[in-house]
């Protein structure tokens, strides 16, 4: 079986290298920062909740992990800044 092939410069390229519109790489941010903007997390709860996912191994549902994450958010995201 031949494999599809897709010549290049169609649309829709761009958006496999991630390259277009708001996901466009920012000069001097850093990548870890721009997925730690608060912004970025709540979009990620909400999709989670939206696709109604299940608690991950420690059991914490997403209701528990939103009223963990308001206590110890800070600590977590200094951890994750440090790559410890």
């Amino acid at each position: 079986m031949r494999p599809l092939e897709r010549p290049l410069g169609e649309p829709g390229d761009d958006a496999v290298t991630g390259t277009r519109g708001a996901d466009a790489p920012v000069a001097g941010t850093d990548l870890l920062e721009r997925v730690l903007e608060p912004h970025n997390l709540q979009r990620a709860l909400h999709q989670v909740r939206r696709h109604q996912g299940a608690p991950g191994i420690d059991g914490r549902t997403v209701d528990d992990l939103e009223a963990h994450l308001q206590t110890h958010w800070p600590t977590i995201r200094a951890a994750l800044v440090a790559g410890s």
